[in-house]
């Protein structure tokens, strides 16, 4: 099969035991408005442009007079009548870039085992990510079972938005489920990502209803979701689903510059930093529960 590759990310420590290779993946069924990924979002390569390399040399704005312009803020462009691949082998001073491309699951695992070496010594393996990677759950579940053959431990990250029959080839091949919860009020999720949670929470009981091993990560938003009340009724759910570890994940605006170079607004940029006693809370209610808690994975 042929998958829709964001990214590869080696060498990485949060995402799973020891040294592991994360595949994030295009697509994603959340529209999440602190989501540090916009460039993962659509299903299809995406065009990123840097207006800080940009020499204003008018070359783009010549080939696709229609879609692009020229100002002294850089360039505004029209993503849908520009050729993105184009734009990327035309600019002179690499302005602009293509986040994607595809590879079949042979090729992928190829290269995945290229680092064989470090997962066998930190007992790490291969997380897939995005995006929302059970978007492409048959590609995914046909990577895990090559990877599989080779001995090599594989997590899913995921966020549980996608139908249990879509996604449950893949999750009884796991190895790990990094699952998120982000809100437990279905109000209060849709506000911040678009749809209710009432498939997620489903989802999540159905998994750990099979017995898979479940960290689950929670994000904390200032403003949003650092209620005491919904902290405490999402770590409830974790302790009556017998999942024993939590990652609570502080929110950051580090994404924030791969709006601007997608063309793209971002929201929350003004909402300031979470309040770490809430932090404290959110910790000590789940240890008091029995569950291991760690800050950014």
């Amino acid at each position: 099969m042929i998958g829709h590759i964001g990214k590869l990310q080696h060498y990485s420590t949060k995402d799973g035991p020891g040294i592991r290779t994360t595949v994030f993946l295009l697509g994603c069924s959340l529209r999440c408005r602190w989501c540090a990924n916009p460039e993962f979002l659509n299903p299809e390569p995406t065009l990123m442009y840097s207006k800080d390399r940009c020499q204003r040399c008018g070359l783009c704005a010549k080939t696709y007079p229609d879609a692009i312009t020229i100002s002294a803020e850089g360039c505004q462009i029209d993503r849908k009548k520009a050729d993105a691949s184009a734009l990327a082998d035309l600019c002179p001073y690499d302005s602009y870039e293509v986040q994607g491309f595809d590879l079949s699951a042979e090729e992928l695992v190829q290269r995945l085992l290229k680092d064989k070496e470090f997962y066998e010594t930190s007992h790490g393996g291969v997380t897939f990510s995005g995006g929302e990677c059970l978007l492409q759950a048959e590609f995914v579940r046909e990577c895990m079972e090559l990877l599989h053959k080779e001995g090599i431990h594989v997590t899913l990250d995921t966020a549980g938005n996608v139908p249990w029959e879509t996604m449950e080839p893949a999750i009884q091949e796991a190895d790990l489920i990094l699952y998120d919860i982000k809100a437990f009020d279905s109000e209060l999720h849709r506000q911040g990502t678009g749809v209710g949670n009432e498939l997620i929470l489903n989802n999540f009981k159905m998994i750990t209803e099979a017995g898979k091993d479940v960290i689950v990560r929670m994000i904390l938003i200032p403003g949003y979701n650092d209620t005491k009340e919904d902290i405490m009724q999402r770590i409830d759910l974790v302790s009556d689903c017998k999942v024993k570890q939590i990652d609570f994940l502080k929110y950051h605006i580090l994404g924030v510059g791969k709006y601007e170079k997608l063309g793209m607004e971002y929201e929350l940029k003004d909402i300031g930093s979470l309040d770490e006693s809430i932090l404290e809370f959110a910790q000590l209610y789940a240890q008091k529960k029995g569950i291991r808690t760690t800050v950014g994975g």
